[in-house]
């Protein structure tokens, strides 16, 4: 061991004595450097075992050996801390299935299932501190063989936290803390679950829109609008039950989820309630500001067993709500679906209408009664559908404005009615046209180039091209409307207000906006008569007009009283029954002459 040699004898250097000392000599140096390696060896395994030690007793992660039943035999101090355990507690006294976890059998589960099946098994658990708060540990179990299993525990309560927070603001209003529309989606396919397997199978759905909420942030901006549905929330949630849900689905419409609430009568109630609730003045920044709610209402299961329908359903509903006036609720029934479904229909024929050429001009003629002759025409969209026949034009111009298709067909009826004015400017008829336009048109659904182009192309005068406008287009957006009427006058194109005295009818509306004829509407014209309120008011339209030197076109002449009567006023021009109905383009001679045949006894009377 210590490396001594034998020495070699003299004379001996090739006798069997010479071999056995060099024998001898050799095999001392192996075993030196055998021992010299075994002590190198053990050196660095107790260093090994030295950072080894070190990196178990300082670990941030708990580790631990155990056995079968969870009873823990080795582990290290980090393991204490997450556990909770008092300093001088001995660890290996301890099992794992013994502690105040959430799931109690989860570990020995682990610790089971890894032994029988040799592999690694991960979960995480919750663990009850004795402060009584929650930590979540991440458990790694993996098999070491007989019986045993090493454990890794480290602490990702943070972790866990703020998934659950991301969790809970991807289901939440961060305005009002309600639900938001894909968290209500998940309370609703859970209740609908829910009833599904439970005797008590049955809840409302309520779908409520804020009336007149629009015009709260239009007039005091953004901040008040959003002050309000803060307070339209905690109002439904103060009249609720806890196990009720209140969703915010976005803007000012909410969601309710009515546990239990199974009868027409109960939801009825509670459809009263909500709405007096509602409708209270919501005080903001001194500011009193009064809303309704409309409200459509479902239950389930009797208008549907499936979140879609449920939530079609209440939308069905609410729309027959606000269709209806408003600040009021209304359960959804069968026929709301059915006319929702030939809504649809009739929306997918209009699609292809327009491809198919199905849409016609019905021109119905104006007559100039100080002259006695017919001057033009009023251009109106017909709808010859295949299978229906004509379609009546309050069937399907609202549809049409609603889902924006008007847009397409007014810039159809321009160009047909531009090409039926360069017709009649072959013909050398002086005749003019006038066309209706949509709110959905003003200002980029027909802009003035595109009307200016239109003229261009087909070679007629714009003043020959009249565009007609209701009240209620106009006062949809005032500024907007101003700027596109300026822009159209300056083209050359005459302006129609139609539907005068059925509207706001605001002498000071007259005045913001550059009208160059009211058309009165034929309700007043129908029922004048001599003495009556309507004769007083036809007359007083036709004097004020005049004297702000306008025009006027009387709507609903259908017979040589009113005719008369309306001459009487100085009223230049109508348009009626009595002359002509609108008809096609092809009939529209022959009214000519119908008209002309009536007028001319007029004509030899005023000679």
């Amino acid at each position: 061991a210590a490396g001594d040699r034998l020495p070699l004898p003299k004379g001996h250097t090739h006798t069997e004595v010479g071999r056995l000392a060099d024998d001898i000599n050799s095999l001392a140096d192996r075993l030196v450097t055998s021992l010299e390696d075994e002590r190198q060896l053990r050196l660095h395994r107790e260093m090994d075992e030295k950072k080894y030690r070190a990196i178990f007793d300082n670990a941030e992660t708990g580790i631990f050996i155990a056995d079968r039943e969870s009873r823990i035999e080795s582990a290290n101090p980090a393991l204490a801390r997450l556990l909770e355990l008092p300093d001088n507690t001995e660890l290996t006294t301890h099992q794992l299935s013994n502690l105040s976890w959430i799931r109690p059998d989860r570990p020995i589960e682990l610790i089971v299932n890894c032994i029988d099946n040799n592999c690694l098994c991960v979960d995480d658990l919750e663990l009850r501190l004795v402060d009584g708060a929650i930590r979540w540990l991440n458990v790694v179990i993996s098999p070491i063989g007989g019986s045993r299993v090493q454990g890794l525990v480290s602490d990702i309560t943070e972790r866990r936290q703020a998934e659950d927070l991301a969790k809970m603001q991807a289901v939440t209003d961060p305005l009002t803390g309600a639900a938001n529309r894909p968290g209500f989606e998940q309370i609703l396919q859970m209740a609908i679950r829910r009833s599904e397997t439970s005797e008590d199978a049955g809840f409302t759905l309520m779908h409520i829109d804020l009336d007149g909420f629009k015009r709260i942030n239009e007039a005091l901006g953004l901040p008040v609008g959003d002050e309000v549905l803060k307070i339209v929330s905690e109002r439904l949630r103060n009249h609720l039950k806890p196990t009720d849900t209140v969703a915010r689905l976005g803007g000012d419409e909410f969601a309710l989820i009515l546990s239990g609430v199974s009868s027409a009568e109960s939801a009825a109630r509670i459809g009263k309630r909500l709405i007096r609730v509602l409708e209270r003045h919501y005080d903001i920044e001194a500011t009193p500001i009064k809303l309704g709610a409309s409200i459509g209402i479902t239950i389930y299961p009797n208008d549907g067993h499936n979140m879609p329908f449920l939530l079609r359903n209440a939308e069905l509903a609410l729309d027959h709500a606000r269709s209806n006036g408003g600040n009021r609720f209304s359960f959804f029934d069968r026929g709301m679906a059915e006319a929702a479904e030939q809504r649809r229909t009739l929306e997918i024929d209009m699609q292809l209408a327009l491809q198919r050429d199905e849409f016609k001009l019905f021109y119905q003629p104006i007559i100039d009664i100080t002259t006695n002759r017919l001057v033009g025409a009023e251009a109106l969209i017909r709808w010859r559908h295949p299978e229906r026949g004509l379609v009546p034009p309050d069937a399907f111009i609202p549809l049409a404005e609603e889902t924006g298709l008007i847009i397409d067909i007014g810039r159809w009826g321009l160009e047909t009615a531009c090409q039926q004015l360069a017709e009649w400017k072959k013909e050398r008829k002086d005749y003019y046209l006038s066309i209706n336009i949509s709110g959905r048109q003003i200002p980029d659904g027909l802009p003035p180039a595109i009307l200016a182009d239109a003229v261009r192309r087909h070679g007629i005068d714009s003043s020959r091209l009249m565009v007609e406008l209701t009240e209620g287009v106009l006062l949809s957006d005032v500024r907007r409307a101003q700027e596109w009427l300026g822009a159209v006058r300056e083209l050359g194109f005459c302006i129609y207000l139609d539907d005068f005295g059925t509207g706001y009818s605001s002498l000071s509306y007259l005045k913001r906006f550059p009208v160059d004829t009211i058309k009165v509407d034929k309700s007043f014209v129908r029922e004048m008569g001599s003495d009556t309120e309507d004769h007083a008011l036809v007359e007083a339209i036709i004097v004020m007009a005049r004297t702000l030197g306008m025009h006027v076109v009387a709507e609903g002449v259908e017979n040589r009283e009113q005719l008369g009567l309306l001459r009487k006023m100085q009223c230049r021009c109508v348009q009626g029954f009595y002359f002509s109905r609108p008809v096609p383009i092809e009939e529209f001679s022959a009214a000519a002459e119908r008209i002309n045949t009536l007028l001319t006894p007029l004509c030899e009377k005023r000679v």
